[in-house]
């Protein structure tokens, strides 16, 4: 799926950059709150684009798990780089309590 592609690659990030990353975060067609590199990015813009797509097609998703409010997010580092130099994914803490 073509949002799904475009979550990944506003999720991507650089586990050695001397940087603040993952400092945005968008809410899923689950109501599910996913950080991403930076919310301006246009990878992270593509993604919400998509999603407004969906919704004016009145695309219902299917929603299997329960979400918790994002707490804060840092830069994974991937087991394999597509690209040039260290690459990373944005991965998030939760609050499992709701506070």
């Amino acid at each position: 799926m073509q949002g799904t592609r475009q979550l990944e690659a506003a999720r991507v990030c650089n586990p050695v950059a001397d940087a603040l990353q993952c400092t945005g975060k968008v809410t899923n067609r689950c109501n599910c709150q996913i950080p991403v590199q930076r919310l301006d990015s246009p990878e992270t813009k593509a993604y919400l684009d998509t999603l407004k797509q969906l919704d004016a097609k009145n695309c219902m998703p299917t929603c299997t798990a329960t979400c918790a409010p994002l707490m804060n997010a840092t830069c994974n580092p991937s087991s394999s780089s597509a690209g040039p130099g260290p690459t990373g994914t944005c991965i998030a803490s939760y609050n499992a309590s709701g506070l």
